[in-house]
């Protein structure tokens, strides 16, 4: 069965609250980060970083947003990420929450479907 996209939603630059109630209550969300080098060997724990920017001009790489959780007392974001299954944590990885790390929640949007 087809899907049809009738509209999208765009999240206010920047408001991470909104990216969590649309990931938790709505569905999946395409946002875009700045990959900085040491991203790319990303094998576990909860990516932070103070090297990335967090502007629309400093994001470069589109992923889905899937989740949310708390490892050892800092928040996360839970991110699929497109690189494959044997990279990071079988293809996904933890981000930072509530700092808009790396941009995270600067270009975040989801599809309405019917």
């Amino acid at each position: 069965a087809a899907v049809q996209v009738l509209d999208s939603v765009n999240i206010t630059s920047g408001a991470e609250d909104e990216l969590k109630h649309a990931v938790g209550v709505v569905r999946p969300v395409s946002v875009a980060f700045e990959v900085i080098a040491n991203f790319r060997l990303y094998t576990g724990g909860v990516f932070t970083s103070d090297d990335c920017g967090s502007g629309p001009m400093d994001v470069n790489h589109a992923v889905v947003a899937v989740g949310y959780g708390v490892e050892d007392g800092v928040p996360y974001w839970l991110i699929k990420n497109s690189w494959g299954a044997d990279w990071g944590l079988n293809g996904y990885f933890k981000m930072e929450m509530g700092k808009n790390m790396c941009g995270v929640a600067t270009c975040a949007s989801y599809p309405i479907v019917a």
